[in-house]
């Protein structure tokens, strides 16, 4: 085990009984986290270095097996010396299905929610020119967020809520015509959004808000004088310190300057660890900057966040991913974030739409920032919907801004640094807001995603459960024939109980006779024979045998309507293997093959075909607002609708396959339907360490063709199961 500025190891010499031969392979077995990669090494004596053999990311269940080819200089002295890297490749990878809920709340320690650009909900509330039954819907997009999360702190253990800026619509320009008349305006919104957010203060939940340039005359309000002090100041949140859910959480409120809370910082302690959010108003200038530093500096040892207004454009990836900087991004990230290496998160809004953008190495090596992005407010909601069809004039058809009324949460599983977010408006009752962008841009993954995030929790480890070198010899087990990507099979009889046992195997193409590439076709496995019991039969194996087609983008459960059951052991169901996936993002033919054992080592065994179909796509177009924050965006909705407009312009595929002892496979395929025929040998091994997965001593090995996972140049990455299996 580590923390993300070291590497663990482990280090290992096997001595060869036969000194070096060709074809040789070493083999690691052993267990690492899904989100870790675990790097086989092997010492070069010729070069005085270590090559990499094999490398691989862990497995959600069973072993990773990394195997790779030894060459003469690695062996000295019929010896050869190993060494297993685990690293952390924080990557935007982790699965996470979209679905409509929470995480399970036993799935994460606390969680934090993320609101940001309310204006629209809060002018609608205070619009003098609606009725009163249309500003009530308005003031409930706002209020139902912050009753939500007053009465549901507990079932998500809520430890803070953060709202990014733009809390009202009209305070953005430095000087208007009708000043008086737009102060006004501006005191109504406030008014409206500082009792709104009142309901978390009665709560006693530690939270902290920011002024976007909605808030602040688009910077120039500032200092303890500006409006926005008036409502959200240091004395509001210095009264909240006493109180017993501040206390139990540690929680501190520490203002920009005496009377200014434009700029602030929060400390509270959440799921064993102490956090500190950085609170920067829009505008980021060089004082705050070195303000900022200095409290970084001084919290070196906290987990940082940093809150702020505008800092990354939206994303016009399907998935949300990746953006570039908004109006504070740049300073943000050079000044600010390169500078700590305790920053692991930054939430802003001010762009209309998502950003999410996991990055590595932010100013130094291992200095890891996810950047997250989630303003809803120009997403359209139908006056149908909302209740208000027939309502000052509106037809059902109309729609409104009410996308505001959705928030983020952000929830942490602190053991695995892991933040799984949820979207979600209590007014709507609804989760993912992705219906609701006209634009159009995103598939739902945006609002439902887990994403690894840098907590001073984060370690990196493994555990090794055996290195061995085996040697290919001339015995062949036996020969198959199958099409490309099915299943083949084999028996090994006579084999003895305890022995330990290596097999390989290599296709060729039946209608040239030639070897397939390595890489794609190699196959080979481990075991160690146990005695047998008395059931032969097989397990009854049921899988839908009509061809099933998914759209690109939709979800597909490879389980669904699979079944199997045993004469001995009942439902045996949950050991089905499924070998194979299928990339729901990419069109294309999958194989799928379903492997099933009973506890005395009888198999059973089924295929299938999934097609993935292209999705229909549109374009869509932006929309944003110019530098005095007028709406210059093409919303739809009626008159009444469009009031509430304008922010600033926001600007690994694959199938797979395996051998029935789980060996993980991978990304290529055979491109033709031609039968293929796999010749399986045995191999002699040298165990180094531990004990392998039992099998029986009649020993079926099926395998699929040209179906192995290619990882690097010229090595492979393996799974065994660790199941008992018997002899017959």
């Amino acid at each position: 085990m580590t923390d993300q500025n070291q590497l663990p190891f482990q280090r290992f010499d096997i001595e060869l009984a036969d000194g070096v031969a060709d074809g040789q392979t070493i083999r690691w077995a052993g267990a690492i986290d899904p989100a870790r990669q675990a790097q086989l090494l092997v010492w070069n004596t010729n070069e005085q270095t270590w090559d990499e053999v094999a490398t691989g990311r862990g497995l959600a269940e069973g072993q990773l097996i990394l195997a790779g080819e030894l060459s003469d200089a690695h062996v000295s002295e019929d010896t050869a010396r190993a060494m297993v890297i685990a690293t952390d490749p924080f990557s935007d990878d982790l699965d996470e299905p979209v679905q409509d809920g929470f995480a399970d709340s036993d799935e994460y320690d606390f969680s934090i929610a993320h609101l940001t650009d309310t204006q629209y909900i809060s002018e609608g509330a205070a619009e003098d020119s609606y009725s009163e039954e249309q500003r009530e819907v308005w003031a409930d997009a706002y209020l139902a967020t912050m009753q939500y999360l007053a009465d549901n702190r507990d079932e998500h253990n809520l430890a803070y809520v953060a709202h990014t800026g733009d809390v009202i619509e009209n305070w953005h320009r430095e000087d208007y015509d009708n000043e008086a008349e737009m102060r006004q305006i501006a005191t109504e919104e406030y008014e409206f959004a500082a009792e709104a957010q009142e309901i978390l203060d009665a709560a006693e939940i530690p939270n902290g808000v920011l002024p976007g340039n909605h808030d602040n005359r688009t910077g120039t309000d500032t200092g303890a004088d500006a409006m926005f002090n008036d409502y959200f100041g240091p004395e509001r949140y210095e009264a909240l310190e006493t109180t017993r859910g501040w206390q139990d959480a540690n929680a501190s409120h520490h203002p920009y300057a005496e009377g200014d809370n434009s700029n602030h910082y929060d400390l509270f302690t959440a799921g064993g660890l102490d956090f500190i959010a950085l609170h920067l108003g829009y505008g980021v200038d060089e004082d705050e900057v070195a303000w900022a530093n200095e409290v970084l500096e001084q919290y070196s040892d906290r987990n940082a966040m940093v809150m702020t207004h505008a800092h990354k454009k939206a994303s016009n990836d399907q998935a949300g991913r990746g953006s570039a900087f908004s109006v504070d991004g740049d300073r943000i990230d050079d000044d600010i974030l390169k500078q700590h290496d305790n920053v692991f998160l930054v939430l802003s809004g001010h762009e209309h739409g998502v950003s999410i953008d996991v990055r590595q190495d932010v100013g130094s090596q291992n200095n890891h920032v996810v950047e997250l992005l989630a303003d809803y407010q120009r997403y359209l909601v139908t006056a149908d919907e909302l209740g208000l069809s027939g309502v000052d004039g509106l037809t059902a058809e109309d729609t409104l801004r009410f996308g505001a009324s959705f928030f983020r949460m952000l929830q942490f599983d602190v053991d695995r640094s892991e933040l799984i977010v949820d979207t979600y408006s209590p007014l709507l009752n609804n989760f993912g807001a992705t219906e609701y962008d006209s634009d159009e841009r995103y598939n739902g993954t945006e609002d439902d995603t887990r994403l690894p995030i840098q907590l001073t929790s984060r370690t990196t480890s493994f555990e090794t459960e055996n290195v061995m070198v085996t040697s290919p010899t001339d015995t062949v087990i036996g020969e198959a024939t199958a099409q490309s990507g099915w299943p083949a099979s084999v028996e090994w009889a006579g084999l003895e109980e305890g022995e330990t046992y290596a097999w390989y195997a290599t296709s060729v193409d039946t209608a040239t006779g030639e070897e397939l590439a390595a890489g794609q076709v190699d196959h080979m496995g481990v075991f160690t024979a146990v005695a047998a019991g008395t059931d032969t039969e097989a397990p009854e194996l049921q899988v839908p045998a009509d061809p099933i087609s998914v759209a690109a983008g939709d979800t597909f459960d490879p389980m669904e309507g699979v079944e199997a059951t045993d004469n001995t052991d009942g439902d045996v169901t949950d050991a089905v293997q499924v070998i194979g996936s299928v990339d729901t993002e990419t069109p294309g033919i999958y194989t799928l093959t379903y492997v099933v054992e009973d506890a005395n080592g009888n198999q059973a065994i089924a295929s299938r075909s999934v097609t993935v179909t292209e999705a229909e796509s549109s374009d869509g177009t932006g929309a944003g607002e110019n530098q005095d924050g007028e709406d210059t965006g093409n919303g739809e909705g009626n008159g009444d609708a469009e009031q509430n407009g304008g922010e600033p312009d926001g600007e690994a595929p694959g199938g797979s396959g395996s051998s029935d002892s789980g060996e993980s496979t991978g990304t290529d395929k055979q491109a033709d339907d031609a039968e293929s025929v796999d010749t399986v040998s045995s191999a002699d091994a040298h165990d180094e360490t531990g004990l392998l997965a039992s099998t029986g001593t009649q020993r079926t090995i099926a395998l699929i063709v040209a179906g192995l996972l290619s990882v690097g140049a010229g090595t492979t990455a393996w799974f065994i199961s660790h199941r008992r299996k018997t002899v017959n």
